[in-house]
């Protein structure tokens, strides 16, 4: 009898100890933060994970280019409004609306991703250059990824009150817990630590590569913070290296138009990297909506306001032929159309408007 006991608590040892390494295996479908970062390779990849996250439409890809139009009185819900966006435009903003939870997740999504990258790039080996390019990347990207944050979520940058008003978490570390809400002086506070130590370490070539960020768009945005801030002389020190040294200028004419046309231009610092594959995207999709293919007619849901189209010299001003368009809508009537997001030629599949 004690022979069987025996055997029995050998098999129940041998039972939990088996369940407690299968419990601690990985899933099959992913990778371990410890794993994700190895080699040189591995950072490039999670890099472009990352930029990837400004081309959702929880980012530039619709939602931070189009809300802080439709939510100021330049913006007009016109006839047949499908009520896109609407609870937005009406300003009925719920916690749990599809606009609020789609920004925060995409944009703490890019921060966790950065905060990886960040933690590990000091311990792989590989081209000093190449690595130090890559994580003044990401520190960028986590500066700009809180930027859109703390400018949507928290109080706006009032340097009397900016130690006490509520900011946004500031993730300088990938962690999973209930992280506190930092100020708004010490969000502005990293923005400009991580810009600062970004441009410390990259290469200020006066060459500006359009798809990634460089260390001109790293002192371009710490000019426009420090302009929310009211720091000009900061801006003006900042504005002034990328105006002498990024190699960009101003565009006009036909050129300036090209821009929002073609994503051409030597004005352009950064762009977010579309391709033919993301036409879908449809950035200008509730300004310029083609729902009509039969007739090619638009279908807006948002119409600018006049006192808007009436600010500028519309015969002479190169902006409001770039922005606009006077167009017979599929509503039975015509008027002035956003047309600022038209879909690159080289885009447009089936005649969708981005």
């Amino acid at each position: 009898m004690k022979k069987i006991f025996h055997i029995y608590i050998l098999g129940l040892m041998l039972v939990f100890t088996s369940c407690d390494g299968f419990l601690e295996q990985f899933p099959h479908d992913a990778i371990s933060d410890e794993n994700v970062l190895e080699t040189e390779k591995d950072a490039q990849v999670l890099l472009n994970g990352i930029y990837a996250r400004f081309k959702s439409g929880s980012s530039y890809g619709r939602y931070l280019t189009n809300l802080p139009d439709i939510m100021t009185d330049a913006a007009l819900a016109s006839t047949g409004f499908t009520n896109q966006m609407g609870a937005m435009y009406a300003w009925n903003i719920t916690p749990g609306g599809s606009e609020i939870t789609g920004i925060w997740n995409n944009h703490y999504f890019g921060i966790a991703n950065a905060n990886i990258l960040l933690g590990g790039i000091d311990q792989l080996e590989g081209n000093e250059d190449n690595l130090n390019r890559m994580k003044g990347e990401a520190l960028i990207a986590r500066a700009l990824f809180h930027y859109n944050l703390v400018r949507l979520f928290g109080s706006a940058y009032n340097s009397e009150t900016a130690d006490e008003d509520p900011g946004v978490p500031y993730m300088l570390a990938h962690e999973i817990g209930e992280p506190k809400r930092h100020t708004v002086a010490e969000v502005y506070t990293n923005i400009i630590n991580d810009l600062s130590d970004a441009i410390a370490i990259m290469s200020d070539s006066p060459k500006v590569d359009h798809l990634y960020f460089t260390s001109h768009f790293a002192n371009g945005l710490l000019a426009r913070v420090y302009m929310d801030m009211r720091d000009y002389d900061n801006a003006i020190i900042h504005a002034s290296e990328v105006i002498e040294k990024s190699g960009c200028s101003l565009e006009e004419g036909s050129a300036f138009e090209d821009m929002w046309l073609l994503d051409t231009g030597r004005e352009i610092i950064w762009k977010v990297a579309y391709s033919a594959d993301d036409y879908g995207a449809s950035i200008g999709y509730n300004y310029f909506n083609r729902n009509d293919i039969e007739n090619g007619k638009p279908q807006p849901d948002y119409i600018p306001a006049d006192w808007l189209l009436n600010l500028y010299n519309q015969s002479e001003d190169i902006r409001f032929s770039a922005y606009y368009i006077e167009t017979e809508t599929d509503w039975g009537w015509t008027g002035y159309l956003v047309n600022k997001y038209p879909t690159n030629p080289l885009f447009d599949q089936q005649g969708v408007n981005m």
